[in-house]
């Protein structure tokens, strides 16, 4: 019995030999179920906002939509223009990331709130004097 000759190996074929052979796409699969223990967090819209507002001001809620839209329209221009915005009862909010979209654009933030029972103001120093006393 004769044997076929050896492959001779060069360096092309050692190359080829070595490859890793081509992973599987990934398959993106939809999850139809919810997933346990998940549950969906509640969705405060306009409409909730300002009746918060108002019960908090005693103001009349149309008075108080005008003024929280104007204020949320200038909260939006400002995150459009990447200004970092510093709202003492809400946070520092800084844009990390935009991509531009034929209906608009997406914002990825970034929300540093405060650490829980800090006061949002700070303290003014205390008046050495009664009210109605000469200093």
């Amino acid at each position: 019995m004769t044997t076929a000759p050896a492959k001779k190996t060069t360096a092309k074929t050692a190359a080829k030999a070595e490859k890793p052979a081509k992973a599987a796409k990934p398959v993106l699969v939809a999850a139809t179920d919810p997933v346990e223990g998940a549950e969906t967090a509640p969705v405060m819209k306009l409409k909730d906002l300002v009746a918060r507002v108002a019960e908090a001001t005693g103001a009349k809620k149309p008075q108080v939509k005008e003024i929280v839209e104007a204020a949320l329209t200038q909260i939006g221009k400002a995150l459009d223009g990447g200004e970092t915005v510093h709202l003492p009862a809400l946070g520092k909010i800084k844009v990390n990331r935009t991509r531009a979209l034929e209906q608009g654009a997406i914002l990825s933030m970034k929300l540093k709130r405060g650490t829980a029972g800090k006061a949002t103001k700070k303290s003014a120093p205390e008046a050495l004097a009664e009210d109605g006393e000469d200093s």
